[in-house]
């Protein structure tokens, strides 16, 4: 992926090295190279890439998107009444831009489907495009509805990809196809009718530090974990603190032994999924509210702001005021 990005950059005239320069990671390149970057790693890198060319598809389509545009596209889809509307609206803004590929999103009784086509004679750098455009709206499309949707199938129209492991982290467990006519997702259809939370001064900060939240690793992805993740938020927001896995187990009217063994068979971990909740009432609350560091670190469970700041800054690569802001 890392190779992909740069390749885009080249295309479009950005040295490599300016672009590792810029993103203050020249120490790490050739690891980086080798294994790929972590997800602060990766942000500041992708935000390297597009501020030196000013283009948001990373020198990667057929032409320039600038800086700016997928603002406007998560502002334009905050108006929608629903979940299924927002996909609507956001395929056919950037469908608008005529620029590599048609888009569009179809509500079936069963599922919503987000889909991608290439359009004839216009240039696609790399797999590293439409990857980037199907995992963003996604993730946008459940911001904007207040909760992770699981992923029913992606699907692409080009070979698998030597690195087609990370597919599966990227989305959220769900089995990926190749060789299709064209590139996307579906969600269920139960989703669709879910009522649009965001506004659309939070939808364009939260495309601002895009791909950052995008990118964020996501535990809930199974009835199970949407379940756990319910009780340790209800309780972080009640009590200020986290409650132990035999306390969850508790209000799930299970034995602990057996949700850990539910979860582990569906590939989840409760500390991590513990970790995520309180990384994303954080964000939540520094999103929607003007409350201090102090208070949201100790809302989200921390007894000292510094340990707060430190644990943010593993989490996103950004102070918490960093992010609050939307710059980094």
């Amino acid at each position: 992926m890392v190779r992909n990005m740069l390749a885009g950059a080249a295309a479009a005239g950005a040295s490599d090295q300016d672009i590792w320069k810029k993103s203050g990671l020249h120490d790490q390149e050739d690891r980086a190279l080798r294994r790929g970057l972590d997800v602060p790693g990766y942000v500041h890198l992708s935000r390297a890439v597009t501020t030196t060319i000013n283009d948001e598809f990373m020198g990667l389509a057929n032409r320039p998107q600038p800086i700016g545009v997928f603002a406007l596209v998560a502002a334009h889809a905050s108006h929608a009444r629903t979940v299924g509307d927002a996909g609507t609206r956001i395929a056919h803004f950037f469908d608008l831009m005529d620029n590599s590929f048609r888009f569009s999103f179809v509500e079936k009784s069963q599922e919503g489907q987000f889909r991608i086509g290439r359009i004839p004679g216009h240039r696609i750098h790399n797999e590293l495009l439409p990857e980037t455009i199907l995992l963003t709206v996604h993730r946008l499309i459940a911001w904007l509805g207040g909760q992770y949707e699981a992923i029913s199938q992606v699907w692409f129209d080009y070979s698998r990809p030597g690195h087609a492991g990370v597919y599966e982290q990227f989305f959220l467990g769900a089995m990926a196809t190749f060789d299709r006519d064209s590139c996307g997702f579906s969600i269920s259809g139960k989703t669709l009718g879910r009522p649009i939370l965001r506004t659309e001064a939070q939808a364009m900060t939260w495309a601002r530090r895009t791909p950052l939240d995008a990118l964020m690793p996501v535990q809930v992805n199974s009835p199970l974990a949407m379940d756990i993740s319910s009780v340790i938020e209800n309780h972080l927001e009640r009590h200020a603190s986290l409650p132990s896995l035999r306390e969850t187990a508790a209000s799930l009217h299970l034995a602990d032994y057996t949700l850990r063994r539910r979860l582990k068979r569906e590939g989840g971990d409760y500390l991590r999924l513990r970790s995520q909740i309180r990384r994303d009432l954080a964000i939540r609350l520094l999103n929607s509210t003007l409350d201090p560091i102090e208070e949201i670190a100790r809302r989200v469970g921390y007894s000292e702001a510094s340990a707060f700041v430190r644990a943010f800054k593993m989490w996103t690569g950004l102070s918490p005021g960093v992010y609050r802001r939307g710059e980094g």
